[in-house]
């Protein structure tokens, strides 16, 4: 296990797995953990943590959904617009022509 911490953060940077960083951390070779532990900073667990969740975004489908939520969104957009137009449109319709019929009937 490299002794310089330097050398072990930019290792932990590189790391793709927990696995081979918890290696290059000392958890698994049976080395000093509070010695390995002192060598990182929170940071350097943000490479490994952002390459956990590009793996989890290729395998699940959740990443097609993101894809295509945009789209869904914009037609459920227009469907909505296309019924609520036509119904605020002869909703108004209405309340015209029972005014007219209310101010025809009131001379």
């Amino acid at each position: 296990m490299p002794n310089d911490k330097h050398e072990i953060r930019k290792r932990i940077r590189s790391a793709q797995t927990w696995d081979r960083a918890e290696w290059w951390m000392g958890f698994k070779d049976g080395a000093d953990s509070k010695e390995a532990r002192g060598a990182i900073r929170p940071e350097d667990y943000l490479p490994i943590t952002l390459g956990f969740i590009k793996r989890f975004m290729m395998l699940l489908p959740v990443g097609a959904l993101l894809w295509f939520s945009w789209k869904i969104n914009i037609i459920l957009f227009y469907i909505i617009l296309g019924i609520s137009i036509p119904l605020s449109l002869g909703a108004a319709h209405l309340l015209d022509h029972l005014i007219s019929k209310y101010i025809a009937t009131e001379k």
